[in-house]
């Protein structure tokens, strides 16, 4: 069995090779009979939170017709760009910063990175209501009280 992108990933952060993540930059198509983009989203925000392991303090959500991009800040500085979009083949484009080196993944090939959202956790309850305010209102979203 081939290792998911995120064991592989999590993997790389516990070795310490690329130090402390500071920031995530995550793209992924999904295929069109998905759940929705924002669906997709909230969920590889959980899987973001994990790799940076930090308290999130403000989101913004931008959705595009199909597309949804969140950008996430955290309490001390670090922050994820995650964005999902339909795409004819499923696939994900990473970059993973670290303070003393990087993991990066781009790949066109079906079931890379999940083949559904449900394969990933179900995300912060905090940031996925966040998130729905934001892509609401247009507007920054400060994560209740935590820490921002």
């Amino acid at each position: 069995m081939v290792p998911s992108l995120n064991e592989n990933v999590a993997a790389a952060v516990a070795s310490g090779r690329i130090g402390v993540p500071v920031a995530v930059r995550l793209f992924c198509r999904r295929p069109p009979a998905s759940e929705s983009a924002s669906e997709w989203v909230a969920r590889l925000a959980g899987l973001a939170g994990g790799w940076l392991e930090d308290e999130p303090v403000r989101v913004h959500a931008v959705e595009n017709g199909d597309a949804v991009t969140l950008t996430i800040s955290y309490a001390t500085g670090k922050t994820a760009m995650l964005s999902v979009a339909i795409g004819d083949a499923p696939g994900a484009s990473l970059i993973l910063l670290g303070n003393t080196g990087a993991v990066y993944h781009d790949s066109l090939s079906p079931g890379v990175l999940l083949a559904e959202p449900a394969d990933l956790p179900p995300g912060d309850p905090v940031i996925r209501a966040a998130l729905e305010e934001s892509l609401r209102t247009g507007r920054a979203v400060e994560c209740g009280g935590r820490g921002g």
